[in-house]
């Protein structure tokens, strides 16, 4: 869905700009047509593409990639417990976080066992594998996050060997997170 508005200069010159409220595409092959089309349209000399996914096809199929601005999906986890069990997960792992939350609503140390069948997590006593503010617990829980690229800006402290790794193959996803909703 989308509209176009009636703007026109110097010499019927068009500066039309198309807005699109929706494009949602079933396969990469319906959505790469969607914008030609709409790309492609009379008369329109600017799309404005709306709320995209980070990693939407949209950007790449422009002339220039850079001509394409993308927003970031935030979120701030209030019961890490909750959270992390019903996030889904693509390999088997156990990892101890301690979470560091200055505002008291989530902090603690929790035992996180996952598997693409399912995952626990619980508070625990035991010393974590990783250290980490709840902010940064709430990119890697997203998927978009690198734990590696966290950790050498020192948002993450590794506090046994190879945890990082593991806590990147474990958070990260395929595709990157996005919501079509505004709110």
């Amino acid at each position: 869905m989308y509209a176009a508005d009636d703007k026109w200069g110097d010499g019927k010159q068009p500066l039309n700009t198309a807005a699109v409220r929706d494009l949602i595409a079933v396969t990469p092959a319906a959505e790469r047509a969607l914008w030609h089309f709409l790309c492609s349209a009379d008369c329109i000399t600017t799309v404005r593409s709306g709320y995209r996914a980070p990693d939407d096809l949209l950007p790449d199929l422009l002339p220039d990639p850079r001509a394409a601005r993308v927003d970031f999906l935030r979120v701030r986890v209030l019961d890490v417990a909750r959270a992390l069990q019903v996030r889904t997960y693509m390999v088997s792992a156990s990892l101890m976080l301690e979470v560091i939350d200055a505002a008291g609503l989530a902090g603690g140390r929790f035992a996180l066992n996952v598997s693409p069948e399912g995952a626990a997590c619980a508070p625990s006593a035991a010393e974590p594998d990783l250290t980490l503010e709840v902010r940064e617990l709430g990119a890697l829980y997203l998927g978009d996050a690198s734990a590696v690229r966290l950790a050498a800006l020192g948002r993450v402290e590794e506090n046994r060997p190879g945890a990082v790794a593991l806590a990147e193959s474990v958070f990260r996803t395929a595709r990157r997170p996005w919501c079509p909703d505004v709110f």
